[in-house]
């Protein structure tokens, strides 16, 4: 079994010359390469030993606000295509694509558990080049995405509260939301970890009570509904929620270096109040994972070494103020319009870390995997 560090596959190609001594003798059972001489510790290095790693609670909640966050946002789904075909898609889709993306991340992450994640596996697959252009693509699509979550999160309390619907109270409060969900980033993981953990449960057990609520009143028949009979589906509008709905369970690769209209009444208003709540735990989840991403890249030497600064907490705060300013500017755009540009750079990005799985996988077989 052979263990390859990231530097090991950058340098692989090196050869040793003529003079160079005889490489020492090593355990036959296990063989570690590593032709890169260990650098001293940078200052963000040695910020980020002093912070908590997340734990596991923590990083089930953040993969869960990574992908879904709940069935908020299936809307669309439902209206563009009706309940069975969005009942079959949220069957089959994750057999198609989210079970093969997340066995993907998870054997990816454990060999190479550093920041940058899907910047990492490609660049040692194909070559920087190609490593910059996936961080690149994948981190102006984790902020479009983002850019999301403040909009639904107003279009969910709007109904009660009326005011902030439109004009400067609107733009105030995406703003000022954008702000607070961004400080909380800049805190560090293990308060995001957490606020990941009580946003989950108050968004999940609403729809847990009205479950059982409901079970009298279940017409099974509602469910074969399809819209116009398959005239009257918005096909466009249907693929791209489902996908935007069940996809970037990648994103949390980039944390790897990090881990050690509801109707009336009291659940009514429950419900409510857990679809606002999950668009912040989804806002900080993306947040963390945008912004050690690019950190990732800097330690690469991808991006200027500013982006690797870390705060005394841990964070990168030049990747977060980069991100946040990058979903202010995009938080203007219709929900159709983010999803559908996110869709298409997200499956750009998703080509790559394909391509770049396959190749690890036919180059470096012995490759030691932690799975």
């Amino acid at each position: 079994m052979t263990d390859l560090s990231s530097s090991s596959l950058r340098s692989e190609a090196q050869k040793p010359t003529g003079n160079s001594p005889p490489p020492p003798p090593t355990d036959p059972g296990h063989v570690t390469i590593s032709l890169t001489p260990p650098s001293p510790t940078p200052p963000s290095a040695a910020a980020a030993t002093n912070t908590r790693k997340i734990s596991l609670l923590p990083l089930i909640f953040l993969i869960f606000y990574e992908v879904s966050g709940g069935p908020f946002g299936i809307e669309d789904t439902v209206k563009a295509a009706g309940p069975l075909l969005a009942i079959l898609g949220l069957i089959l889709f994750p057999f198609v694509w989210s079970i093969p993306e997340a066995l993907i991340t998870a054997e990816m992450s454990t060999m190479f558990p550093e920041n940058g994640g899907y910047v990492v596996w490609v660049s040692s697959a194909l070559g920087p080049y190609w490593g910059f252009q996936q961080g690149w693509v994948k981190w102006l699509s984790g902020v479009i995405d983002n850019a999301l979550y403040p909009i639904l999160f107003l279009d969910y309390l709007q109904s009660g509260l009326p005011v902030i619907s439109r004009g400067l109270p609107r733009v105030a409060s995406v703003i000022a939301l954008t702000f607070a969900l961004t400080y909380l980033s800049y805190r560090g993981l293990s308060i995001v970890g957490v606020a990941a953990v009580v946003i989950g449960v108050f968004s999940i057990l609403p729809f847990v009570v009205m479950c059982l609520v409901s079970i009298p009143k279940v017409e099974p028949l509602r469910w074969l509904v399809v819209s116009g009979k398959f005239k009257g589906v918005d096909f466009s509008l249907y693929l791209n929620t489902l996908f935007w709905n069940l996809n970037y369970w990648d994103s949390i690769s980039t944390l790897s270096g990090e881990v050690g209209e509801p109707r009336g009444g009291w659940l009514g208003w429950w419900i409510l109040a857990a679809a606002a709540a999950s668009n912040m735990g989804m806002f900080l989840a993306e947040m963390s994972s945008d912004s050690f991403q690019l950190l990732g890249m800097a330690e690469r030497g991808m991006l200027p070494e500013v982006f690797a600064r870390r705060s005394r907490y841990g964070t990168p705060w030049v990747g977060i103020l980069f991100s946040a300013s990058g979903v202010v500017v995009l938080s203007w755009l219709s929900f159709q319009e983010i999803v559908a540009a996110e869709n298409l750079l997200y499956c750009f990005g998703m080509v790559l870390e394909f391509i770049a799985f396959v190749r690890l996988r036919v180059k470096h077989a012995d490759l030691l995997r932690y799975l």
